[in-house]
């Protein structure tokens, strides 16, 4: 039977728009909450990251990975805080692996950068550093990229990050 019902509409077709709606608007309300609740810090990361609108961006929890949504054309920002706990001051620089996709597509490797790039630390002290990922037209909606970032000249585990590329409006 293909149009049942009255007048030859299909109804599941009559109701795509709305569901469509209704799962788009408790995606949002599920985003602005898990960022107002959720700020992880794993390994000396914390994340409370923004995309260029300054709308915060979830940052999911799983084995210790954070993974991000963006849409093409954003900038995210990637809080973390970079602790010197050791007797003296230590110049702190930081590094990011290339942003792969799961399909194999490496993205340049300018797409990920660091504010400040470089730092004095002074033993005892504390500084929030900012991972700055611009999300071009060149990444593939759909697909998954992975990076890690690291905190070189100190000892400290790589913070694995994946961004997932949504289309414009999805979140």
């Amino acid at each position: 039977m293909t149009g049942g019902g009255r007048g030859g509409a299909d109804p599941v077709v009559a109701l795509r728009p709305l569901l469509a709606a209704a799962v788009a608007g408790h995606l949002r309300l599920l985003s602005r909450l898990s960022a107002l609740v959720w700020e992880p810090v794993l390994g000396g990361f914390a994340t409370g990251a923004q995309s260029s609108s300054g709308t915060p961006v979830p940052a999911a929890q799983g084995s210790g990975v954070v993974r991000l949504h963006a849409e093409p054309g954003e900038v995210l920002t990637i809080p973390f805080a970079v602790e010197n706990r050791y007797d003296h001051h230590v110049d702190v620089t930081f590094a990011a692996d290339p942003l792969v996709s799961a399909a194999g597509r490496v993205m340049p490797l300018d797409a990920v950068s660091f504010e400040p790039a470089t730092v004095a630390l002074p033993s005892g002290t504390r500084l929030v550093v900012q991972a700055i990922v611009h999300v071009t037209d060149r990444f593939a909606v759909g697909q998954v990229y992975a990076t890690a970032l690291h905190v070189r000249t100190m000892t400290a585990a790589p913070v694995p990050v994946e961004i997932i590329v949504v289309p414009a409006g999805a979140r």
